[in-house]
């Protein structure tokens, strides 16, 4: 393969900086590099097009995904993704590590595994996250029927209101192949072979871009489970004087999702900090690149169907809100709710509403059995019909139909919303 050549016969050098394993704010295992006299092939491109500002991971000169929109910087506005597939190479990687479970893998082994692929990055610091990734868009679509140019709320810094923002995690992924190059067979391959890696690079808010392992991540998908995979995330330098602008006296970091890494962590050296404060100090953060991509996206947008139905399968899996409301929440188990019913953990209406968001983007058995519980007891008519909405996330069945039918003819008469919900879901 072309970058494996590539990397042979340049000095690219890539190091190994640290490896830990998920604490804290380090909500997964990871290992941060450096690299150095990277190629550049594969990389983020800030530019312009039609008035729009536009974030773009490009190959070559070929963008693979942008992110589009009149306010793109604006982090509570949703954003336009097109997903453009201009670049037919395919990223698969013909080492056997990659393939294997991850229970039968290293992380540091499996990032080794990737030097060739790291060497096409721009010079610089990354962290590479061992985590799972839902395999959908987050706004219901499977990752490879995503629309080629469809509004994601997934891009986004989420929200909440009030001040209070959510992580800047990766949970969803968008493929980068066309969907002609889905083989039936492979599918089936890693279905019998579950809990390999994919490899995925992160774009912002909760988003990846999927650059190896389609039939992974749709196997698992089929089984309704989470896919494994390696998340590159690329690092932005930070630097803060921290006596009046005096350079003798700063403060330097590297910033990756909510991740942040110190100058020890990056081993740099004296003179390294004071090239990087010199160039803080002379306005250079970092240079936009808005050259020669090509801004027309060659759009892949066909009516080729898949070999395997997937009617569906998005829908076990947690939309954007939901994924927020799960972060928010923390860890559910039978115990919390145990204290809940009991009365022992109290939870006012916004309580509830969280909860309930939680419960059904996880798809714990035990949401609909909070869902009656809450709906029991007097509340607001936002709270009901929020706790309804919730429940009908869950598979329906004859019993859930009667069960929405039975509580609209108990409420009718004070919450008019109440009914023309479940008549629409009916």
């Amino acid at each position: 393969m072309f970058w494996k050549k590539l990397f042979k016969q340049n000095d690219i050098q890539i190091d190994i900086l640290k490896e830990w394993q998920a604490h804290d704010n380090f909500y997964a295992d990871g290992v941060l590099v450096r690299v150095q006299n990277g190629k550049g092939i594969l990389r983020e491109v800030y530019s312009s097009y039609e008035g729009n500002q536009i974030w773009s991971l490009a190959m070559q000169d070929r963008p693979l995904i942008q992110f589009q929109g009149d306010e793109y910087f604006c982090p509570t506005c949703e954003k336009i993704v097109r997903s453009g597939y201009g670049m037919d190479q395919s990223f698969h990687l013909e080492m056997p590590d990659i393939n294997k479970s991850k229970q039968e893998v290293l992380l540091i082994d499996a990032v080794r595994n990737l030097f060739p692929l790291l060497g096409l990055l721009k010079s610089g610091y990354y962290a590479i996250l061992d985590t799972c990734l839902h395999p959908t868009d987050g706004n219901g679509h499977l990752f490879w029927e995503s629309p080629y140019q469809g509004v994601s709320k997934g891009a986004c810094m989420y929200y909440y209101g009030d001040g209070e923002w959510g992580n800047l995690r990766p949970y969803f992924t968008i493929a980068s192949e066309p969907i002609h190059k889905c083989n039936k067979e492979r599918i089936n391959y890693y279905r019998e072979n579950p809990g390999c890696r994919g490899i995925a690079y992160y774009m912002e808010g909760y988003l990846t871009t999927l650059l190896d392992g389609h039939h992974k991540a749709l196997a698992a998908a089929i089984d309704g489970k989470d896919v494994n995979a390696l998340v590159i995330m690329q690092g932005t330098l930070w630097y803060r004087s921290l006596h009046n602008g005096q350079n003798e006296n700063f403060t330097i970091g590297c910033r990756m999702g909510d991740m942040n890494f110190t100058s020890v962590d990056l081993q740099m050296t004296k003179r390294e900090k004071q090239e990087l404060s010199a160039k803080f100090n002379g306005g250079c953060r970092e240079i936009t690149e808005a050259n020669q991509l090509q801004q027309e996206l060659m759009l892949v947008h066909s009516d080729e169907s898949f070999p395997v139905d997937i009617k569906g399968l998005a829908d076990a899996y947690p939309m954007v809100e939901e994924q927020a409301e799960i972060d928010r929440v923390g860890e559910i188990n039978d115990q919390r709710i145990d204290d809940i019913k009991n009365g022992i953990i109290f939870c006012d209406e916004s309580d509830i509403c969280h909860l309930m968001s939680a419960l059904s983007g996880l798809k714990l058995p035990r949401g609909i059995e909070m869902g009656r519980f809450f709906m029991s007891h007097n509340h607001n008519g936002y709270v009901y019909e929020h706790i309804l909405r919730c429940i009908m996330r869950y598979p329906r069945t004859e019993e859930l139909e009667q069960y929405f039918i039975d509580e609209m003819v108990r409420l009718e008469d004070y919450h008019s919303n109440i009914k023309r919900l479940v008549l629409e879901y009916l």
